[in-house]
């Protein structure tokens, strides 16, 4: 793998987590109460959509044929980085047991976490799919 693509893959994966910390605290500590879990949760979803798609956009686009390994290693490497950052952060800074913490996605409000957190982890997929697809075709190939 290319500096440029560890490059890449290290600042999407750092943009995701900065993302992750950021908009989780304001959700818990203020949109929650505001405009309650539901929305609040979905903000916080486009908020990690956005960072994921931005996040994807630093990782250079392969060769065609060269970036399935590459952007499923970035996707990966994301959910890992974001499980391991989201049970530290419920044990060591809000005291939470990770059972009790991971229960959240048992409703409305975790589910809509959990799957924003997917999107956002499979944009780096979702980038190599736009760009495979907006690669002219060769008529004159075999």
């Amino acid at each position: 793998m290319t500096r440029a693509a560890t490059a890449g893959i290290s600042g999407y994966v750092g943009l995701l987590l900065v993302a992750y910390l950021v908009s989780g605290s304001l959700r818990a500590t203020v949109f929650d109460q505001l405009i309650g879990a539901p929305s609040a949760a979905a903000l916080e979803g486009l908020w990690l959509v956005s960072a994921g798609l931005s996040g994807a956009a630093l990782i250079p686009l392969p060769d065609p044929g060269e970036g399935l390994g590459r952007v499923v290693l970035a996707g990966a490497v994301a959910a890992s980085a974001f499980l391991c950052m989201d049970a530290l952060v419920a044990e060591m800074l809000c005291g939470i047991s990770l059972e009790r913490h991971l229960s959240r996605f048992t409703e409305p409000a975790g589910w809509i976490q959990a799957l924003s957190l997917t999107v956002a982890c499979l944009a780096p997929l979702l980038m190599l799919i736009l760009s495979e697809e907006a690669r002219p075709i060769d008529n004159n190939a075999g």
